[in-house]
């Protein structure tokens, strides 16, 4: 029977919050598992099973407040009782109290020492013995506040931020990058400044003196030697690192980092080292701690040299982000992280939509346009394929009884889908009158919110901007979009020679969740087909 704790979850943290419990008793579960997640006020940790075996106990619920040390869950042999913390045994704890530490696999280490305070590394996780310093942030006689993160460390789950839980100076730095050290490890060793002459590495010889400071010059005013008390505890810029503070950023960069900056979680840096990413720069989408999804959604700021005002005006102009441009980047993001696109095209001969639109404009004075044209063919169409009538929303597919067709219209500095509904039930020419409708409300700006966002497909045409082919992005939730480009006359050949035509291409992209490969490409061939006969509609 094994009982699963609260972890440390650093030097500066004493208290937890339970935000989710992931086993029930009964569950079957392996080493490694993560039974709880505990949020501190730097991160949210996973609490990870070391042992195999069924869950017998869970002692805490979400919303818990629990300390390190802390009885989580409880894992054994099946059938085992489970009779409480209090009857846990407490003589191995004092056994293991009185056993030596085991020796940090690095080569630097100090026996304790009366002057000055020791940032040993913290427990990284109780399936994690061994750590890697990624990056060492401070050097002796550099003056560190309480919170600062001192250095970072790798495991094989996360990257660790260890923290000053003392203010001072600098005296010891016990570690280089890629050293290897285990829990209880001494980092960093941090004092007052009066004490640095005194101080010694593991009683022996005395350490590097701290540099002395520079003179100051005349019109800078001299850095404190000894931080005030109270400075221990002015509030601390979560995920702050003093390294960043040797490195004095331009003003441009200043003015880009107006925005809070946030705690991250460890995937999260990991993640950041990676891609080279300053996570200063990062906001986290919650609010609160930047998750691995906001450093996979960064887009880096450009930032421009250091130039007088008159340069800056004279290069570029701020073009404020609108709130519609906000939520039109917000949506492609949106579409091209979490839907599985394909896309297909098909060549379309126009010659008898032309024709038609000429009868209409002729005989009714009617003014079709190809997009009316082809949101009826793809009501005719979503007969046999009635799932380029699908949504996919809330995990599950809805396909619609109708349907439902979107038309992208560019306005000023911003792009709307007005729809119309029920299109299989109407003719054309009432079709023509609902989209000229629906577009003059666009640019008037008076598209009310039924108006737009109750499609199952859109059709987005560049083809008046002499486009021939383009791929456009999947409007979620809807199943597809249809990208279509401009009607051009081509040669075709008819068996002996070749003819001219009329030919336009329609690209479709498709959700994958809903339409696979060959459904989207037999509804492509029916569009084609009855584009390229329109008689065949009234069937």
């Amino acid at each position: 029977m094994t009982e699963i704790k609260m972890p440390s979850a650093g030097q500066t943290t004493d208290e937890a919050t339970i935000v989710s419990v992931n086993v029930k008793v009964g569950d079957t579960v392996k080493r490694g598992d993560v039974l709880v997640e505990a949020e501190t006020d730097k991160a949210v940790l996973p609490v990870e099973s070391f042992a195999a075996g069924d869950v017998l106990a869970v002692l805490v619920n979400e919303g818990d407040k629990v300390n390190a040390g802390s009885v989580l869950v409880v894992v054994g042999k099946k059938g085992e009782k489970y009779q409480g913390a209090d009857a846990a045994p407490a003589a191995p704890a004092l056994a293991s109290a009185a056993a030596p530490a085991a020796p940090s696999p690095t080569s630097h280490t100090a026996a304790p020492t009366s002057i000055g305070t020791e940032i040993k590394m913290p427990s990284a996780g109780q399936t994690t013995d061994e750590a890697t310093i990624a990056s060492v942030n401070v050097k002796v006689g550099d003056t560190v506040k309480r919170g600062d993160v001192l250095v970072e460390a790798e495991t094989d789950k996360a990257v660790l931020p260890v923290e000053s839980f003392a203010a001072g100076v600098v005296f010891d730095v016990l570690v280089a990058e890629g050293d290897k050290v285990n829990a209880g490890s001494v980092l960093v060793v941090v004092g007052k400044a009066e004490d640095a002459a005194k101080y010694r590495r593991g009683g022996a010889a005395a350490a590097p003196a701290a540099p002395a400071a520079p003179a100051a010059p005349a019109d800078s005013a001299p850095m404190p030697a000894v931080i005030e008390e109270q400075d221990e505890y002015l509030p601390i810029i979560k995920g702050s690192v003093s390294a960043r503070a040797a490195v004095p950023a331009s003003a441009a960069v200043s003015a880009v980092r107006q925005h809070s900056v946030y705690s991250a979680m460890p995937n999260a840096k990991m993640m950041a080292r990676e891609r080279g990413i300053d996570l200063a720069d990062v906001v986290a989408s919650n609010g609160q701690f930047i998750k691995r999804v906001d450093v996979e959604n960064y887009v880096p700021i450009a930032v421009e040299p250091v130039a007088t005002a008159a340069q800056v005006a004279a290069e570029y102009e701020v073009m404020a982000m609108t709130n519609i441009r906000k939520i039109i980047g917000r949506r492609m993001k949106e579409s091209l992280s979490e839907i599985p696109c394909w896309q297909c095209t098909m060549v379309i001969k126009m010659d008898a939509c032309m024709a038609l639109r000429d009868t209409y404009k002729s005989k009714k004075g009617i003014k079709l346009s190809y997009n009316d044209i082809m949101a009826k063919a793809i009501a005719v169409a979503s007969r046999r394929f009635p799932l380029v009538n699908a949504r996919y929303e809330s995990d599950e597919v809805r396909v619609y009884k109708h349907t439902n067709v979107g038309l992208a219209v560019a306005l000023e500095g911003a792009l709307v889908v007005p729809v119309v509904k029920d299109i299989d039930a109407k003719g054309l020419e009432q079709i023509a009158l609902d989209y000229k409708s629906q577009i003059a409300k666009a640019r008037e700006g008076k598209l009310a919110p039924a108006d737009m966002g109750c499609g199952s497909i859109t059709i987005s045409n560049l083809g008046m901007y002499d486009v021939d082919q383009f791929i456009a992005i999947d409007n979620p939730p809807e199943s597809c979009i249809l990208a279509v480009g401009a009607i051009k006359i081509k040669p075709e050949w008819d068996g002996e020679k070749f003819v001219p035509i009329h030919a336009m291409t329609v690209t479709g992209s498709f959700d994958h969740r809903i339409i696979d490969g060959a459904y989207g490409a037999q509804f492509l061939q029916e569009l084609k087909t009855l584009m390229e006969d329109p008689s065949l509609m009234l069937c």
